[in-house]
This record gives C-alpha cells, sequence and structure tokens, in this order.
C-alpha cells in the first residue's frame, strides 16, 4: 500500500505571524521559539502546537509523508527549523515543499503525480475553506483547520 502524504498549508494553521493575530479564533496559540519569518512580522506563534506535535509524530512513526505549501515564501530551512524547534521533528533535506502557491490545487495535483499516488493518498489540511473545497472536489482527502 502507498504511504500516505500529509500537506500541510502554513500561515494560520500551523503558525501566525503576531502582526494578524486578530484574524484567528480562540485557537490555541503560543509564541513560538523560531520565527520562521525572522522578525518581520513582530514575532511568530505556533497553533495547536500539543496537537500538532502528536499528529506528526504519528504521520512519520507510520511511515507516511510530511509536506507544506503556502501562499507566502518561507524558505525550506526555515521550515525544517521550525519543525525541530516546535514539533521536535527533523524533516530530512527531500520533504516537499510549494510556495507562493495562491492556488493550491496545481501544487496539490503535482504533489500526487510526484509519488504516484491517486489524489485520495494525498491529505491536505488548510485553514481556507477556499482552499479546501475545491480540493476535496478533485478527490483529496482535506481537513479542516478551523483556526479563523
Amino acid at each position: 500500500m502507498p504511504k500516505k502524504i500529509f500537506i500541510f498549508d502554513l500561515d494560520e494553521t500551523l503558525f501566525c505571524a503576531s502582526a494578524i493575530l486578530s484574524r484567528l479564533n480562540t485557537v490555541e496559540k503560543a509564541p513560538s521559539s523560531y520565527d520562521p519569518y525572522h522578525g518581520l512580522f513582530s514575532g511568530c506563534y505556533t497553533l495547536k502546537k500539543e496537537k500538532m506535535t502528536a499528529i506528526m509524530q504519528v504521520i512519520l512513526t507510520n511511515g507516511d509523508e510530511i509536506g507544506f505549501i503556502t501562499a507566502g515564501s518561507i524558505s525550506k530551512e526555515s521550515i525544517k527549523c521550525f519543525c525541530l524547534s516546535e514539533y521536535g521533528i527533523g524533516l530530512t533535506d527531500d520533504f516537499k515543499r510549494y510556495n507562493k502557491a495562491l492556488d493550491k490545487m496545481p501544487a496539490l495535483k503535482e504533489l500526487a503525480e510526484s509519488y504516484k499516488v491517486p489524489y485520495s493518498y494525498v491529505v491536505f489540511v488548510d485553514n481556507s475553506l477556499d482552499h479546501i473545497k475545491p480540493a476535496h472536489d478533485a478527490g483529496f482527502n482535506v481537513v479542516y483547520a478551523d483556526n479563523n
């Protein structure tokens, strides 16, 4: 059975810049010990840290893959540092990262194609229903992170 690929949106799904915390609902948030924005937005908060740590550890323990997608331009190295600092997870250099992806669908399709798996083997986690709905309609598994 092929492995599943979990692809997480970053901004307002896993973390949030201090400058835009007001966009979030009452989701659990804590100051991040590593700021992937490097101070650009006056700091960063990690969302649902304990829950996400447990989820990511289970994904990796099961032999599945973790990747990231964002409309922003956060570097691969910054994502690796964030995951190590906040979740205690050391990512290998070959994890998938898509940035500047305002439309998430092309990246999701490319991801499934690169692993040669049906869309249903890709689990997309995002805080925006505008991204979740088309992915679901196309056959991807989706998880709505209700953070807004």
